[in-house]
């Protein structure tokens, strides 16, 4: 294959802007833009090579691979140990365990998918994920297990038979693109389906510039780069991407490839010596850049200043400059194949990512090797576990409910008085210090719980499809409820986040992920608002016990709070106290502490103030994250045992 200067020119264009967008500096705003660059470049590579062997009758699937090995691995693995060691030295457990797991991904080239099921591209915490940019690598291995078989199948039957093939499968990605961008933005970001076309694209340029003798073109091959430059000033976090959006990064990134040649002005520019430098080194530039702002991220209580950014994207291409020189290069052309055979290659390619896999195993399996940690520090992070109810009587699962529910009655006392606690995740942690508690008092407890379910009929979150398990499941419990006739029934939930709709900011730094997921009437009750059909559900739920008990919403933090107390304890001030904002809090919840207050006038309705019970105390005007040895959350929003403790003792001053 002919060499071109201007696609290592196009690849500094990819490059740059990815960098200075995870940096934070400048106007770089959809700087992301640059992956999507990069996949129509591979995509046209690939696709040129690939022709040209069977073009010559050499194709061969090993040594197809064998490139791609030489190409992606040496530097890669140099990376990943890289971040392994610093990650066992900085990453506290509970994130050293999701590194691990998705160190086992990078390695098993579905990192694009672990990284989808598990975080947002573009929250404040993924840019504290040394690994989260090897997505992009995974899609396109992920491509390239399929696409090289079939482009061999479907060669016999000529180009223009091949051409309408790659247009039909571009249409059909980017229409799954489009629609996943309504519904299912993370996936359409991160998986291959909504991402396809864009490398078929790539692929549908090396077949016009082979077979329909494309002549070069100034004019084209300018307004693709600014296509390009378009999308990368204009573009920001709240463009939905990749969806149609991508089409301007994409059609630029294929104009240049298809006009700008043979010495125009577009290709002049994009041979500048600079340019073709930074494209030489881009695949390490791209590998090195997010580890180095990540860890400095992790290593920082604050956000790091431009300064230290800036540093550090000088140091990425310096890094880059000798991974390119003393690892890339040795491994390919015709050096690296005498120096190392493909034998070789594959060899120490398995040895490798069965070594990766073993680290990530190791950090999986034992949670996040907390012993690598000073002894206390450890008692504090086992104080933060949350101690799960096995209780019969804890049912949370909608199949064989009404099992569930007999075997529960059966262990218990049908003499004592009987409470149900009602809720979603957050009662969780809770549920079996109550249990205990009332035990002491000889009585007896049914926990319902259905994470991510509001205790509330009639309603659902906006994200979920109808009908959906928390429609199930509520329905269920409510009529156990009205069957039995407790004596009390205590409900708790995420309130501030079904009703609010959006992740919590604590406005210090603190910005929990997930996507924003505001409760809505479900189709049975769409006449009536989210606060009037919860005030008709609950009432109707109070007449059917002596005390319906409603523990109001428990104070986020934002943050981890034992990851963060941990980094304040060993890095930061060594303050043995990690608060938040009671302002913030009442700002938050107004309206779900307004819907409260209209039960004020039914007679068996209570009201547990959760933000009296944390906020106040320790410290006026601040909810209580942990102090000394003691931490209050499990994770950024769920109690600790100790925060359990403090809820139900309060709880038992109001149930009856």
């Amino acid at each position: 294959m002919h060499y071109r200067k201007e696609i290592d020119g196009l690849r500094a264009i990819a490059v740059v802007p990815v960098i200075l967008f995870h940096a934070g500096l400048g106007p770089f705003s959809g700087g992301y833009v640059g992956v999507d660059i990069f996949f129509v470049i591979s995509g046209y590579l690939i696709t040129s090579i690939l022709i040209e062997d069977l073009d010559k009758g050499q194709f061969s699937l090993l040594q197809f691979y064998e490139r791609r090995a030489r190409r992606i691995l040496p530097a890669l693995f140099f990376v990943l140990a890289f971040c392994c060691v610093f990650a066992t030295l900085w990453i506290p457990p509970e994130g050293y365990k999701a590194f691990g797991e998705g160190l086992a991904s990078v390695i098993l080239f579905a990192s694009n998918i672990f990284f989808w099921s598990k975080t947002d591209y573009f929250a404040p915490s993924s840019e504290e994920n040394p690994l989260l940019h090897t997505w992009s690598l995974a899609v396109e291995e992920q491509y390239y297990l399929i696409f090289p078989i079939l482009l061999f199948l479907i060669w016999r039957f000529g180009p223009s038979r091949v051409m309408g093939l790659f247009v039909a499968l571009s249409l059909i990605s980017l229409t799954v693109s489009i629609s996943w961008a309504q519904n299912h933005a993370s996936a359409g970001f991160f998986l291959l389906p909504a991402r396809a076309w864009e490398l078929f694209a790539g692929s549908i340029c090396a077949l016009l510039l082979i077979k329909k003798k494309i002549q070069p073109n100034v004019l084209f091959a300018f307004v693709g780069l600014i296509c390009i430059l378009a999308s990368v000033f204009l573009f920001d976090e709240t463009t939905p991407f990749p969806s149609f959006y991508a089409i301007l990064p994409v059609l630029g990134t294929a104009l240049i490839i298809l006009f700008a040649r043979e010495g125009n002005v577009v290709a002049r520019l994009l041979s500048l010596k600079a340019c073709v430098g930074i494209g030489l080194i881009s695949y390490s530039a791209y590998l090195w850049h997010h580890p180095l702002f990540a860890f400095a991220r992790l290593r920082s209580l604050s956000a790091p200043e431009a300064e230290v950014f800036l540093l550090l994207t000088v140091l990425t291409f310096c890094m880059a400059y000798l991974s390119w020189r003393f690892i890339e290069r040795p491994f390919r052309g015709a050096a690296g194949a005498k120096r190392f055979s493909r034998r070789a290659i594959f060899k120490q390619s398995t040895a490798g990512m069965g070594l990766f896999l073993v680290i990530g195993g190791i950090a999986g399996f034992t949670d996040g090797l907390r012993n690598r940690f000073p002894a206390e520090i450890v008692d504090i992070l086992e104080s933060a576990d949350r101690i799960r109810d096995r209780s019969p009587c804890f049912i949370s699962q909608i199949a064989a409910f009404d099992t569930q529910v007999s075997e529960c009655l059966l262990t218990l006392d049908q003499q004592q008085p009987l409470t149900v606690f009602f809720g979603d995740s957050h009662a969780t942690g809770i549920s079996k210090d109550l249990r205990a508690a009332l035990a002491a008092e000889n009585q007896g407890l049914i926990t319902f719980q259905q994470n991510g379910c509001l205790p509330v009929a009639g309603i659902r979150r906006e994200r979920r499809p109808y009908p959906n398990p928390c429609t199930a499941f509520v329905e269920a419990a409510n009529a156990v409820i009205k069957q039995l006739h407790p004596k009390a029934v205590v409900l708790t939930g995420r309130w501030a986040l079904g009703l609010e709709g959006t992740r919590f900011n604590n406005q210090e730094g603190g910005i929990e992920y997930g996507d924003n997921n505001i409760a809505v009437p479900a189709p049975s009750s769409l006449a009536a608002t989210v606060e009037e059909q919860i005030n008709a559900s609950l009432t109707d739920l109070a007449t059917h016990t002596s005390k319906l008990v409603i523990i109001s919403q428990i104070p986020e933090a934002g943050w981890s709070v034992p990851d963060r107390f941990i980094k304040q304890l060993l890095w930061g001030d060594g303050t043995p106290l990690l608060t938040t904002s009671h302002d913030v809090y009442q700002q938050r919840n107004a309206a779900t502490q307004a819907l409260w207050q209209s039960f004020s006038s039914v007679e068996n309705i209570a009201i547990v103030p959760a933000d009296a019970v944390f906020c106040n105390q320790e410290k006026i005007g601040r909810c209580i994250n942990a102090a000394g040895t003691t931490v209050y959350y499990s994770d950024d929003d769920h109690v600790s045992p100790a925060g359990s403790k403090r809820i139900v003792d309060h709880l038992m001053t109001v149930l009856p």
